[in-house]
């Protein structure tokens, strides 16, 4: 069936189910709307994970890529690139209107002991201020790094969600991350 906004589900419901006093709903009307119903409330995922990445650190914001591993992007809602280290949402590929995403990221850090890293959530290579620093403890002791935010995509583009790094020059190892995003039919997905 269709994804679709919660505004669109509320207009097929006001259409597809009249008072019924002319016998207008039918199997086939509460059928497809059900089935869309399904397909919008739907959990969808989009996840990437890193494993391990070694990288060169300056006070310019980067992409943190390669990623190892795509774990998942439900057909419809995400794809995923583990070179570019991003999720996509898919708005204009199924003809979405907007889209709310739940964006989570975490990884561990390991660098230079008492130096700063930051780690940011980008869109379409735009910082969204959703990020959060740490003070690297050196060799063998791993700090973690989580964010947690909702951003929206209008229907104009897909949105591209990647994790970008900056700090204190040196080498930083960075291991067991993983960016996620779970699609939110809620009614600001419009």
């Amino acid at each position: 069936m269709t994804i679709k906004s919660i505004l669109n589900l509320l207009a097929q419901a006001d259409s597809s189910f009249p008072d019924n006093t002319s016998q207008a709903i039918t199997p086939a009307l509460l059928r497809a709307f059900v089935k869309d119903f399904l397909d919008t409330m739907s959990p969808a995922y989009g996840v990437i994970r890193l494993t391990t990445l070694l990288k060169a650190l300056t006070s310019t914001p980067q992409a943190l890529s390669p990623f190892n591993s795509s774990v998942q992007a439900t057909t419809g809602y995400y794809r995923t690139s583990v070179v570019t280290g991003q999720v996509i949402r898919d708005i204009l590929s199924v003809g979405i209107p907007g889209a709310t995403d739940f964006v989570i990221f975490n990884i561990d850090v390991e660098g230079p002991n008492g130096n700063l890293v930051t780690v940011e959530v980008y869109k379409n290579g735009l910082s969204t201020g959703f990020k959060t620093s740490v003070t690297t403890n050196g060799a063998g002791k791993p700090e973690s790094i989580n964010v947690v935010g909702l951003g929206y995509t209008d229907g104009a583009t897909d949105a591209a969600w990647a994790l970008f790094v900056y700090g204190d020059a040196g080498n930083y190892t960075f291991t067991n991350g993983s960016l996620l995003c779970q699609a939110q039919p809620v009614r600001s997905f419009v």
